[in-house]
């Protein structure tokens, strides 16, 4: 608390200056001012209300993400305003893995926005935690996003395709890397039910073909 000037001549006036650590208990509180002079004084009271400083968070949904080389994914930051703010954020990320770039659907909002992660065919893979910052004048908060990059399946050779058999609910894929083929299906296959249903992997053939298959003798 100041006053100038802290001394008053006869009749006059002094200005009286109140000022809140950004520690300041909030809350209201009776400020009593008194004047002396020689042996004579007199009191007056203020009453004093410190408020909570206008701040926010921001926060992701969801707070993962997981794509492949040449894919993207997208991810919801939402600001919350507390004790009265209410302005808009700017935002932006870093921490990205190299060949990975971030993009805001709006940059700035004092609400939401979406974040759209891109993985290049040649992004690094492996796990990164990105970092999402929002600035709004001399006010800042940050949260995280973990983000997976994952190698990008090879696809088949050219003379193999791959499809879904009967109802199998969820697409199937396949892809091929190092001599092996990986296939991935859902359904009932061929023993539960009497329709097939399955992912499978297979050669065309115009006219007469030939199966041959190693033999083995069956343990036992």
């Amino acid at each position: 608390m100041r006053t100038r000037p802290s001394s008053i001549l006869s009749a006059g006036t002094s200005t009286l200056t109140l000022t809140a650590s950004s520690t300041a208990t909030t809350g209201t509180a009776t400020v009593n001012v008194t004047g002396l002079s020689s042996n004579l004084s007199n009191s007056t009271t203020i009453s004093v209300t410190v408020n909570a400083t206008p701040s926010y968070t921001i926060s992701t949904s969801p707070n993962s993400l997981a794509i492949a080389q040449g894919a993207s994914g997208a991810t919801t930051i939402t600001v919350s305003p507390q004790n009265g703010f209410n302005g808009n954020v700017t935002l932006s990320a870093s921490g990205l893995p190299s060949g990975v770039t971030a993009s805001f659907n709006p940059s700035s909002t004092a609400s939401t926005s979406a974040l759209t992660l891109t993985a290049s065919s040649s992004a690094a893979s492996g796990t990164a935690s990105v970092t999402i910052t929002a600035v709004a004048g001399g006010l800042m908060s940050t949260t995280t996003v973990a983000l997976t990059v994952t190698v990008a399946p090879a696809p088949l050779p050219s003379v193999w395709l791959d499809e879904d058999i009967g109802a199998v609910g969820v697409a199937g894929s396949a892809s091929y890397a190092n001599g092996t083929f990986n296939v991935a299906g859902a359904g009932q296959g061929t023993f539960l039910s009497t329709a097939d249903g399955f992912h499978f992997v297979y050669q065309p053939l115009s006219g007469d073909g030939s199966i041959v298959a190693p033999g083995g003798k069956s343990p036992g």
